[in-house]
This record gives C-alpha cells, structure tokens and sequence, in this order.
C-alpha cells in the first residue's frame, strides 16, 4: 500500500475541488486507523481506503446519521489482542479522512474520485462499481 498514492490523489482533488476562497474549511488529511483506540471522526461525512496486507482493497464513503466512525466500526470486531480495542473482519487496516460538514457531500464525489485514479493501479473490490467515460 503507498501512502503516497493516496495523498497524491487527495491533494488531485483538492485542487480541481476546493473553495480556496473560503479560509474557514479544513483541508482533509489522511488518517490511519488499525484499531487500537476508538474510530476517529463521529458523525463527520468521509471516505475510507480498506487495506489488506499492502493493498489498497475497497473504497468507500459515508455520509448517513453515524457518519464514517459508524461505518468503519461495521467492518470491525472486538478484539482478542490485548494492545487493540478492535479488528477488522475482513481487512488488515484503514486511511479515513472526513469532510467540514459545510461541505461533506465531498465525500461522495471523492469516492467516485479514488476509484477511478486507483482502479488502474490497485485490485480494488469495487473497482467496476463505477466508471466514467473519458470523452
């Protein structure tokens, strides 16, 4: 999994897409989370990067009552390791990253974002769940 592959594609967005006008909003940065505390950003609209071993494996976005910290701990279970509070279920870890709520519907555009940039380059599960037409 390269960092630098998803900072990159952020920092993509956030060019073609951010009101730089507008002081107030926090520019999103990624956020690692393996499970050993509570899941950062309660009730913040976001998206998620699924890792499995060194791969980037699924793509995501909440924006519903909950917000991201919801979704993830659905992809998680109690854990039997004394140094994490939780594992996921299915995957190894996850990059999150939430949006100012003046503009969280971002984070809908920002998923179709990552997978269309990271679909060429990582076997992500929902790769062909959307694709664009490049006219």
């Amino acid at each position: 999994m390269n960092r630098k592959m998803l900072d990159n594609v952020l920092n993509e967005f956030i060019e073609l897409h951010w009101n730089k006008d507008d002081s107030s909003l926090v520019i999103p940065i990624w956020t690692h989370y393996d499970g050993q505390e509570e899941v950062p950003f309660k009730n913040a609209a976001g998206c998620y990067v699924m890792v499995s071993g060194s791969e980037l494996a699924y793509v995501g976005s909440c924006l519903g009552q909950g917000g991201i910290s919801k979704r993830i701990r659905d992809y998680l279970k109690p854990s039997t390791l004394n140094n994490r509070k939780y594992e996921f279920k299915w995957y190894d870890s996850v990059y999150l990253i939430a949006f100012d709520p003046k503009i969280s519907y971002l984070a809908a555009a920002f998923e179709f974002f990552l997978i269309n940039r990271l679909s060429n380059d990582a076997p992500l599960r929902n790769k062909r769940k959307m694709r664009i037409k490049n006219e």
